[in-house]
């Protein structure tokens, strides 16, 4: 018998043996199956959350050159990517007095003319959900094209007057409120219009609340965290533009410098450190807004 032959009667003594068999055969097609399926679902949600330095960044700061933040009254140091930051007198809690507005005009004269400065204010806040009172987080900022990639509208509209407001998703469910509800916040009269639900690419389970930049939603001022976003007109925030706001107790994440990052020699934190001793400075995580949760 040729091997053909002999492949089709073993083919056909097969067919009719499932077929006699049906629940026995799908049976073993499904112990073979379940294990591949489970393998390549597995593998498709590991790379799924494998994000990269360049996403992290747009997560973090959207379509913006760079992210500045207040972190000292006196000079500090920073590694490149804004992860370790050691103060030069190594003092840190030193009073700061300067203001929102102290700090925008620093920068404005550090940066090139012709770049665009934007608050991006958060802060902790008690509004008034289905089932009671509900902390919730409270940012301020203007958005656009410097936030596409930070935060993403998924329906309706983002805030156009100072009583309307736009909500997280994560916040519609938690609190029983919908696109079209007025929320209150705690212990006041005044009610926003919920004018469309967005998310946080960088941490989709926030409960979040988004209003102008000059509306006044009741929120904990010692609670007020405040970074300030820069579009520059071209090339980038460069290195030396970092160290210069460092000079002024500022850090920045720059995303030019975080992907082409200069020498250990011409970083004063590593050059007057190292860098194993600078791992044990202060460490900022890198995120796109703290986060207060009912929950």
């Amino acid at each position: 018998m040729s091997r053909i032959a002999t492949w089709r009667l073993a083919l056909r003594v097969a067919r009719r043996d499932a077929l006699r068999a049906k629940g026995r055969s799908a049976l073993v097609v499904a112990m073979i199956a379940l294990p591949i399926v489970g393998v390549t679902g597995a593998d498709i949600a590991f790379r799924s959350g494998d994000v990269s330095q360049a996403e992290e960044l747009t997560r973090l700061m959207g379509g913006a050159d760079a992210e500045f933040q207040q972190a000292a009254a006196g000079p500090v140091w920073q590694s490149p990517d804004n992860g370790q930051m050691h103060a030069e007198d190594g003092v840190w809690d030193a009073p700061d007095e300067r203001t929102p507005e102290d700090i925008a005009g620093v920068l404005a004269g550090l940066l090139p003319p012709g770049t665009e400065l934007r608050a991006n204010e958060t802060a902790r806040g008690v509004v008034h959900s289905r089932s009671g009172l509900m902390p919730t987080s409270v940012r301020k900022v203007e958005p656009g094209p410097h936030t596409e990639g930070m935060l993403t509208l998924l329906r309706g509209d983002f805030p156009g007057a100072d009583d309307e407001v736009a909500v997280t998703q994560a916040f519609l469910d938690n609190s029983g409120l919908y696109v079209g509800s007025r929320l209150r916040f705690e212990d006041d009269d005044t009610s926003y219009r919920i004018t469309g639900a967005y998310e946080l690419p960088g941490d989709l389970g926030a409960d979040e609340v988004l209003a102008r930049p000059g509306a006044e939603p009741p929120r904990s001022e010692d609670s007020v965290t405040v970074t300030y976003l820069a579009d520059v007109p071209e090339g980038g925030v460069t290195w030396d533009m970092v160290m210069a706001a460092n000079e002024h107790g500022l850090t920045a994440t720059s995303k030019s410098v975080v992907a082409d990052p200069p020498p250990d020699d011409q970083v004063p934190l590593f050059r007057e450190l190292g860098r194993s001793e600078a791992w044990g400075a202060t460490t900022p995580r890198w995120s796109s807004s703290p986060s207060w949760s009912s929950r």
